[in-house]
């Protein structure tokens, strides 16, 4: 649900950052109310992302595909260490400046290992870096759908012309606990997330675990997830904000003066698509060494490649008229944070990723890039030929 039709790249939430609301909130009881993310009050390390997940590549270093639990001394239980919120946060736009999704990396390890320690890929036990992406997607959803319910408050508030919006805002921005209806819904968005990505496996370990182990409110999750309790969910999700107090009973009823009362409330929720790629990442930890045994690595883009002496004979060695051009546009892609669209992938062995080299043109050309530094992200480009002489079969 856009709400402008000027211009289209200025996202939804901009729009809501910036546009006067009908009874602004003073400043000072804006940062009153504000209170710093559930985080270590000091991280080591913090990194940013604003590009779609969906491309990013994880490594993870041990890539070990044992499930040996890390412990520590925390005493919490299996079903608070996977909780979504406990490895991810969202901090609201109303907020704050770096508003946005958290991650807690060594938590997000620890809870893709305990998940979906039994999911199996191709038959086989899935890898870790397969579990870590499962459970990145996993949470990332969840948190997403918190931003969503979010700019469906603003949104009703914008269209319901009313002077006193106030307490819907203190509802979503002063909760002493979850809403249990809202993590409800967002942990069957997350699993509806993970039933379009993955195979049905992925699903039902997902399901399985979530029914099993999840903590109140977010158990419920697969009970909403067919497209019917889905959207009647979202339905009573809407009414949880508007419909059960006095001053807000006014909006509603102004709503459904507008649209009648036949309104489609899962409908004044926005879709991702129109917010995917405003929305900002922070990835958090309490450790500062990112050479650490399980640390992990999000590659976004790669700015630094080297280019082998191995690599450079073998690249002449080709003959193929087309192929340097090919590669100078895979290193543009690549610096650019195309990964998807040269098919950057891990391979088999450690530290080890490889490219398509002029995309899907005969003959087919991969080239081989060796991790020699993470932090700052650097690779050398070891090795390029035709698919089968790469060992791609």
């Amino acid at each position: 649900m856009k709400i402008t039709e000027t211009d289209s790249e200025v996202g939804i939430v901009t729009h809501l950052r910036n546009l006067p609301s009908p009874a602004a909130y003073a400043e000072n009881e804006l940062l009153e109310n504000a209170f710093p993310p559930d985080w270590p009050e000091e991280l080591n390390c913090s990194q940013i992302y604003n590009s779609n997940p969906d491309s990013w590549v994880i490594y993870e270093s041990s890539n070990s595909e044992d499930d040996e639990i890390d412990t520590d001394d925390t005493g919490l239980s299996y079903s608070q260490r996977t909780s979504p919120d406990f490895i991810g946060w969202y901090g609201s736009f109303r907020k704050f400046k770096n508003w946005g999704i958290y991650l807690r990396i060594e938590e997000l390890l620890i809870a893709s290992k305990l998940m979906f320690k039994n999911l199996k890929t191709d038959g086989k036990p899935a890898s870790v870096d397969e579990k870590i992406d499962r459970m990145l997607q996993f949470v990332i959803a969840h948190e997403r759908f918190h931003l969503l319910t979010d700019i469906m408050v603003a949104h009703i508030e914008i269209l319901s012309l009313n002077l006193d919006v106030g307490t819907s805002r203190s509802i979503y921005l002063k909760k002493p606990l979850p809403l249990l209806n809202e993590e409800k819904m967002a942990n069957a968005y997350a699993l509806r997330e993970l039933q379009k990505k993955y195979s049905d496996s992925t699903f039902d370990v997902a399901m399985e675990y979530i029914k099993n182990n999840a903590l109140p409110g977010y158990k419920e999750g697969p009970t909403a997830v067919e497209d019917k309790e889905y959207s009647e969910g979202l339905g009573d999700l809407f009414l949880d904000y508007y419909a059960h107090d006095d001053k807000l009973k006014n909006t509603l009823n102004l709503l459904y003066e507008i649209f009648g009362y036949g309104i489609d409330r899962a409908s004044l929720y926005p879709s991702f698509e129109e917010i995917v790629d405003e929305i900002p990442y922070y990835f958090v930890s309490s450790k500062c060494s990112s050479d650490s045994k399980n640390s992990i690595s999000f590659i976004t883009s790669i700015s630094s490649i080297e280019e082998s002496k191995k690599f450079l004979k073998s690249l002449k060695k080709l003959k193929i008229s087309w192929v340097e051009d090919a590669w100078k546009k895979v290193k543009g892609q690549l610096k650019s944070g195309q990964l998807e669209q040269c098919k950057f992938s891990k391979w088999i062995e450690n530290d080890i990723f490889y490219v398509y080299v002029g995309g899907n043109r005969s003959p087919a050309v991969r080239a081989h890039l060796r991790m020699i530094s993470r932090s700052p992200l650097k690779f050398i480009a070891e090795e390029i030929g035709d698919h089968k002489t790469m060992g791609h079969g």
